[in-house]
């Protein structure tokens, strides 16, 4: 007959024990016993560790806000959008690769902190395209698009990228704010 067994306590603790959990051999045709007590805590244990692991594999769908914002790569900008009143609208990062006459190419990811319709085309993933002219930087976030473009234009200063956000559509300029976007 074996007399072993561990106890887990609550502070995460386990430690060898002696309780009334009696395995016979069960080569010799014997039957197990096992104290129905013993059975209750692993069941409530088990269930526990069942629980805890779906909830760690959950995230909060309140926002939709996808996190790849949050890290923001080597080199490249951490963009955010503003509306008219300074309220933040848009998170994210972009990469600009400038070339020795003015034009700039590069790539984003943006996301919009809420269910608003008036920031244009700045949810999702891109290409960028710009130039420089004279101090102004202009970047074209939907390079080849006649309609619903999302324009940027500012200046650089000190690795800071900062200015205003046009969302042009056919209509003209149909909503603006500022944006700012610091190098990493």
């Amino acid at each position: 007959m074996y007399r072993c067994f561990v106890w887990i306590f609550a502070d995460g603790e386990s430690r060898d024990g002696v309780s009334e959990y009696f395995v016979t051999d069960t080569a010799n045709g014997h039957e197990s016993e096992i104290n129905e007590e013993i059975m209750k805590t692993g069941m409530a244990i088990l269930l526990c560790v069942l629980g805890l692991s779906a909830l760690v594999g959950c995230r909060d769908e309140g926002t939709g806000i996808d996190e790849r914002w949050l890290v923001v790569p080597a080199g490249a900008y951490a963009y955010s959008a503003f509306d008219g009143d300074g309220r933040a609208i848009v998170k994210g990062w972009l990469t600009m690769e400038f070339s020795d006459t003015g034009t700039v190419s590069g790539r984003w990811h943006f996301d919009a902190l809420s269910d608003r319709q008036d920031i244009g085309h700045q949810a999702g993933d891109g290409q960028l395209r710009g130039a420089l002219v004279d101090t102004i930087l202009y970047v074209d976030l939907n390079p080849g698009w006649i309609d619903n473009n999302v324009i940027l234009y500012g200046t650089m200063d000190d690795g800071t990228y900062r200015g205003r956000w046009d969302w042009v559509t056919f209509a003209g300029v149909t909503s603006h704010g500022k944006f700012e976007a610091v190098r990493r």
